[in-house]
C-alpha cells in the first residue's frame, strides 16, 4: 500500500506526500527484503524529494536510516551529502555540493538558496540560549549570507512557513523568537542540547544556592 502510495506521489507530487509514504514503506519493509538498486533509486529519489519539496523543513527522520548509507560511495551521494548540509544550515557546504552538480540542481536553485537560508536561520536560533534572544537583524544578515535589507523577508518567510513564530522589531533591528519548529535532532544536536541543560541546570543550582544564603525564608515558603 505503502510502496503503492510512493510511487503515485513520486510521478503526481506533493513531495511531502512521496516523502511520507516512502518513509512509511521503508519501516515496514525491511531493507534486506529490497533489492539493492531500487534502495539506492528510494534513497536518492526521497533525499531530492526532502531538499526540494516545499514545506519540508525537518530532514532528521530521514537522516537516521539506514537506506542513505546505500548511497554511499556511488555517483548520487552528493544528495546524502546535500540533505545533512541542509539540516545543519551548511550554506558553505551548500555551495561546494551545488557547484559540484550544477546540472541536476540549477533548475531548483532560487528556492534550493532561500531553504538553505531558512534552515541556517533556525539552526542558528536552536542553538541559542534562551536569554540570548532578540537577536539582531545584523547576526542574522551575517549567518545567512544576505544584504541586510533581506533579513526581514527571509524571517517574515519562516513565520508563514510555521517553522518559527516570533516577533519583529523593526525600529530596533531585532528579531524575538518565540518558538522553533520540533526536529529530530541528530547526534551533534542532541549533544548541543545536553550541554545547554547542563548549563541550565547550574545555574538553578546557583539560584538556590544564593536564594538560600540570602533569602532562605523565601524557600522556606514552600516546604
Amino acid at each position: 500500500m505503502y510502496l503503492a502510495a510512493s510511487e503515485y506521489y513520486k510521478a503526481a507530487g506533493p513531495a511531502a506526500d512521496f516523502l511520507k509514504n516512502s518513509l512509511l514503506y521503508l519501516t515496514y519493509t525491511p531493507l534486506a527484503t529490497i533489492p539493492i538498486e531500487q534502495q539506492q533509486e528510494l534513497a536518492a529519489a526521497v533525499s531530492l524529494a526532502a531538499v526540494r519539496g516545499e514545506g519540508i523543513y525537518n530532514f532528521g527522520e530521514l537522516l537516521q536510516h539506514p537506506v542513505l548509507i546505500k548511497l554511499h560511495n556511488t555517483p548520487n551521494q552528493y544528495l546524502s551529502d546535500l540533505l545533512r548540509a541542509f539540516n545543519d544550515g551548511n550554506l558553505k557546504e551548500y555551495r561546494a555540493i551545488c557547484g559540484a552538480h550544477p546540472e541536476e540542481l540549477s533548475k531548483s536553485e532560487a528556492f534550493l538558496s532561500q531553504k538553505i537560508r531558512i534552515m541556517a536561520l533556525i539552526e542558528m536560533i536552536f542553538k541559542k540560549e534562551s536569554h540570548s534572544r532578540p537577536v539582531s537583524f545584523e547576526e542574522i544578515a551575517r549567518t545567512c549570507d544576505l544584504d541586510i535589507l533581506q533579513v526581514e523577508h527571509l524571517v517574515m518567510k519562516s513565520f508563514s512557513l510555521g517553522v518559527l513564530k516570533g516577533d519583529i522589531d523593526e525600529v530596533a533591528q531585532t528579531v524575538r523568537v518565540k518558538w522553533v519548529q520540533p526536529r529530530v535532532l541528530d547526534v551533534k544536536q542532541l549533544t548541543s542540547v545536553n550541554t545547554r541543560l547542563s548549563a541550565w541546570s547550574k545555574q538553578v543550582e546557583s539560584g538556590a544556592v544564593y536564594l538560600q544564603s540570602n533569602a532562605p525564608e523565601l524557600l522556606s515558603m514552600h516546604v
